[in-house]
């Protein structure tokens, strides 16, 4: 069974604006994973396009194509003790189809305006594409996989927190956020001492409170549906 790209772009249009989109995943999800690949790989060409320091597998978007296959691993790894209704393929492609809200990476900020006003726009761009992803996320975790309000809440904090904590443990963290704000290699702004960094800082410390709380509820919900499932 084929399907049309203007069908695919109109549903790719759907999800992106919070909308259900009417697709047979069965028959029809090898064509929204090419679709969703490419505008991946695309996002990631945007992301790197005016950094003169960026490699070649960053500049073809090869390091965003990688992202999608270990962020929908991830999701998928915490979803699986839950009972998801969602293969991996499927989640995998919703992560891929989240790629154009990337596009906003691609606006030149540090051509456009002052080199303080660009570092103010490039952190405002990653937190609004950030807060847009995510709130597809929350959109595909309650009715594609159909979790119950517990459920939902808990699986969006904890990849979050998880990945806040490891990378704050590894001592990467500034330089991950600096990379993704469009900084390169080039951190300093986000160490503590700086405004960014307080705020970053800040940040960390509240993910390792939500870890307390996150995790061990994330145990029972682990616990109740093995209950359920002995039950039924």
């Amino acid at each position: 069974m084929r399907i049309s790209w203007q069908t695919m772009l109109l549903n790719e249009w759907r999800l992106l604006t919070f909308r259900s989109m009417a697709v047979d995943w069965r028959r029809e999800g090898s064509a929204y994973l090419a679709l969703g690949l490419g505008l991946t790989a695309l996002a990631g060409v945007g992301r790197f396009w005016d950094q003169p320091h960026a490699s070649l597998w960053q500049q073809l978007g090869g390091v965003s194509v990688a992202y999608v296959f270990f962020m929908a691993g991830l999701l998928w790894a915490l979803l699986l003790p839950l009972r998801p209704t969602q293969s991996y393929q499927q989640v995998l492609i919703f992560v891929t189809l989240t790629a154009p809200a990337a596009f906003l990476y691609a606006i030149p900020w540090a051509h456009l305006v002052a080199t303080e006003t660009a570092q103010a726009a490039q952190s405002w761009t990653l937190l609004i594409v950030a807060t847009w992803r995510v709130a597809l996320l929350g959109v595909f975790l309650r009715r594609a996989v159909k979790l119950s309000t517990l459920q939902l809440g808990v699986a969006l904090v904890l990849p979050l927190v998880l990945l806040m904590d490891s990378l704050s443990a590894l001592g990467v963290l500034p330089a991950v956020v600096a990379q993704m704000n469009g900084h390169g290699n080039s951190p300093t702004q986000f160490m503590p001492g700086q405004p960014a960094g307080d705020v970053l800082l800040g940040l960390t410390w509240l993910a390792y409170a939500l870890s307390a709380v996150v995790i061990p509820a994330y145990g029972r919900l682990i616990w109740l549906s093995r209950v359920r499932t002995t039950k039924g």
